[in-house]
């Protein structure tokens, strides 16, 4: 019996591992996207910024391949169909969408995914937004390996630093920070917002994702997380209040920090089949590969499951939220005759706008001058 978590292939008719290729010369993916492509500021790529992100990668060893002692093949397995968290990836980009609608969207917004792994937030996007109103999306990240498969899905995808990106200032009309934020040191995160605030235009939108201290999720990670996978988890993560004080203190306004449902949504052909999938889901997006060793391949899966209707649990009275926010544990149902399970998860986001310039803010308001007198 392997003791590898193993992949169910069902959910994705393509659902092949990808196969990482080398990352290659940012110069290939100029023809293909000019317009992101012109976001790239070559005079601050140096030898010094390729040591930084050594140096990152060195201590952020969780998404490199197994042999590695990662669980980067893992991660990339459980989030092959990139809807299973559909539901949380769409308000992210509602966040930064004008007005906080996703209709406003076009083909000239330029959007970063900073933490954007494999790029399961542009692929969860190519199925939410009809092609005529699609964003350029630039997907980044520390793992070179997770950058090469986001590659190998079609998409533009960099090797940078949050703390550090490559991109001009004033060039990105969208920037999300998500599904990761934890993995940044605390110390290094407040210049993780300016180098945001450095490269969104005046009047761009940038949100910041992650758990809440003490909540059900952060439990999650340090009760089961930590001891079962191969690369432990010890992460902080993070208060409403830090949120919202790095937002501020890069300069941002109209901050507002709330919680977010984002949960895991799987379906198939019976009760049974979703409760598997749910269970070798978390598995491998965990890489809980010490829980296998432990309890074999059939049992791990049941231990997990058990395990998940622990932690993924919510009193929203508690928290002051309606009833009606979400599930308040892991369910099962049926819909048109196919099975889905339902894992909550409530997030931290923090959303806010990096201000107009004096100019431009003069130019608003006298055309907004205009347009009254005009009536």
């Amino acid at each position: 019996m392997s003791n590898q978590p193993a992949l169910d292939k069902k959910d994705d008719a393509n659902a092949a591992d990808p196969k990482p290729v080398p990352p290659g010369n940012l110069a290939d993916l100029e023809t293909k996207w000019p317009d992101l492509f012109n976001c790239i500021d070559t005079a601050r790529i140096s030898q010094e910024q390729f040591k930084l992100i050594e140096n990152i990668s060195a201590r952020a060893v969780d998404f490199d391949s197994i042999k590695e002692g990662g669980r980067g093949e893992l991660y990339r397995r459980a989030q092959i169909n990139p809807l299973i968290r559909s539901v949380g990836i769409r308000q992210l980009f509602e966040f930064v969408s004008e007005a906080q609608d996703l209709r406003n969207l076009s083909l000239n917004h330029k959007i970063l995914d900073v933490l954007g792994g494999d790029g399961v937030l542009a692929r969860a996007l190519s199925h939410l937004v009809p092609p005529s109103r699609q964003p350029n999306v630039l997907t980044s990240d520390i793992s070179e390996g997770m950058v090469a498969a986001a590659r190998e899905y079609g998409l533009f995808a960099v090797r940078q630093a949050a703390q550090n990106l490559m991109l001009k200032e004033n060039c990105l009309d969208g920037l999300i920070i998500a599904y990761g934020t934890h993995h940044i040191p605390p110390a290094e995160r407040q210049q993780a917002l300016l180098e945001s605030f450095r490269v969104l235009r005046p009047g761009g939108r940038v949100v910041v994702h992650d758990f809440e201290v003490n909540s059900p999720i952060s439990g999650w990670f340090s009760d089961v997380v930590d001891p079962y996978s191969l690369t432990g988890h010890r992460f902080q993560h993070f208060l409403k209040k830090e949120i919202k004080e790095f937002l501020v203190e890069a300069g941002f306004e109209d901050v507002t920090v709330r919680y977010l449902y984002d949960p895991f949504i799987l379906s198939g052909a019976s009760e049974r089949e979703v409760q598997e999938k749910l269970a070798n889901c978390l598995l491998e997006m965990y890489g809980l590969v010490k829980l296998v060793e432990e309890h074999g391949d059939k049992d791990a899966h049941r231990e997990v499951y058990g395990r998940a209707l622990n932690y993924f649990s919510y009193d929203y009275h508690r928290m002051r939220l309606p009833g009606s926010f979400g599930m308040s544990q892991i369910q099962t149902y049926k819909n048109r005759g196919r099975w889905y399970i339902e894992a909550p998860r409530i997030a931290l986001v923090g959303y806010g706008v990096k201000p107009l310039s004096p100019q431009t803010r003069l130019a608003f308001s006298a055309s907004t001058t205009r347009l009254d007198k005009s009536y």
